[in-house]
């Protein structure tokens, strides 16, 4: 006999793998989402931050004895308040991270003041 067509075995087999695959490709496919979207943020933070302190270091360095606004033309930077003693000095730079409309972040810049 030469039979030329599919058995239903054969059949239900097939869409019983496909449908395997299947979960298994979305679940990756979810996972790797999942990951970009962490690094995304991460890195967007890291930006806003390196980007929050070259400015707020230029700010530093162009007048360093003057109460000036470590957060001037930066659109990231919410506030910076300096404190010295002696010859070093510490600003407290609040900056919105972006990883939510109104969330902020802080970190300190510590400097030597000649």
């Amino acid at each position: 006999m030469k039979n030329k067509g599919i058995t239903l075995v054969e059949l239900i087999v097939s869409f019983a793998l496909v449908g395997v695959s299947i979960i298994y490709f979305y679940r990756t496919l979810n996972t790797v989402s999942k990951i970009y979207k962490i690094s995304r943020d991460e890195t967007n933070n890291y930006i806003r931050k390196s980007y929050t302190l070259k400015l707020a270091k230029a700010n530093i360095d162009k007048d360093i004895d003057a109460d000036t606004d470590v957060c001037d033309h930066n659109e990231y930077c919410v506030r910076g308040e300096k404190s010295c003693s002696s010859k070093f000095c510490q600003v407290k730079i609040k900056y919105k991270d972006g990883k939510t409309t109104d969330s902020e972040s802080e970190v300190t810049l510590y400097y030597y003041k000649p």
